[in-house]
């Protein structure tokens, strides 16, 4: 069985990925709204709703699984950067606590793949090659602290870790608009929206990193401690409009562009200017599965 822990944005994407590629039941859990899927899940999926910081949810979560060896997908978080820096022990609650006491609580788990963040390497620094995955990790905010304390654990139990960069696409959840949603509907609107020139990252799809992740989770094989999951090369905010204005048919013109130091007047905790991944030892695996 596969178990989808906090069925956002990206998780819904895995889910999609698992049923279209896999025979496998699926038990997805979500913290507050089931999701409004815009795809058909059929009867292979149950969804169920489960606070991580709960025992008892946990317990009953465990109890649901019956006994069956489980592949797990876990991406619950509390991921807003500024509300993790306004509210940090509350997101430490979710994101280190309460992934302990999933450890304590779940059985029966085969392989488990934790969704972690590029915000635990740090700041890339001008010159330097891009962060691969045995680099030393320097996070400069409280989410990227927290998701590295996070790592530890998983690292501990003997599981995985896909850090992710930056994260675009639609929602496939007709309740929950992404960034990408907001945008895309000012931009039809004919309303202009403003990009960072900088905050570079190494942005990728959500259907494009889902797929690559449960390509490389269900293959069966052993794969290294910590993989990143990025795009191909650095874009800036700004770069991202314009490609979100390109893919919705919207005119360039409309994407105004605002510096770095404007933009993160909004900020309440630090943003790395740049983060550079290295994906060259995700895609060599990914080669070698053909």
């Amino acid at each position: 069985m596969v178990l989808i822990v906090g069925c956002g944005i990206l998780g819904q994407y895995v889910l999609k990925e698992v049923l279209q590629n896999t025979d496998e039941k699926v038990l997805c859990t979500y913290h507050a709204a089931k999701p409004a899927l815009r795809f058909e899940v059929g009867e292979r999926v149950r969804f169920r709703q489960c606070d991580v910081t709960n025992r008892g949810d946990l317990q009953a979560l465990s109890t649901l699984c019956g006994g069956e060896r489980l592949t797990v997908f876990y991406c619950a978080a509390y991921h807003n950067i500024d509300a993790v820096f306004e509210h940090p022990r509350q997101a430490h609650q979710v994101n280190v606590e309460g992934l302990e006491l999933f450890f304590e609580t779940m059985r029966n788990i085969d392989s488990l793949y934790f969704a972690s963040t590029d915000c635990v390497y740090g700041e890339s620094q001008a010159g330097s090659k891009p962060f691969c995955e045995t680099d030393a990790c320097a996070p400069i905010n409280e989410y990227g602290r927290q998701k590295l304390s996070a790592e530890k654990i998983v690292l501990a139990h003997g599981y995985r870790v896909f850090r992710f960069s930056l994260l675009y696409g639609a929602s496939p959840d007709k309740n929950r608009k992404s960034f990408y949603d907001k945008t895309v509907a000012a931009l039809q609107a004919g309303e202009q929206v403003e990009m960072i020139d900088g905050l570079s990252r190494c942005a990728i799809a959500y259907a494009e990193a889902a797929k690559c992740i449960t390509r490389l989770a269900l293959s069966g094989e052993s794969l290294p401690p910590i993989l990143n999951i990025c795009g191909e090369s650095l874009m800036t905010k700004y770069e991202l409009g314009l490609l979100i204005a390109r893919q919705c048919g919207a005119s360039a013109e409309q994407v105004e562009k605002i510096s770095k130091e404007e933009g993160k007047k909004f900020f309440k905790d630090k943003r790395a200017d740049c983060i550079d991944l290295s994906r060259s030892v995700t895609l060599q695996i990914l080669m070698q599965k053909g």
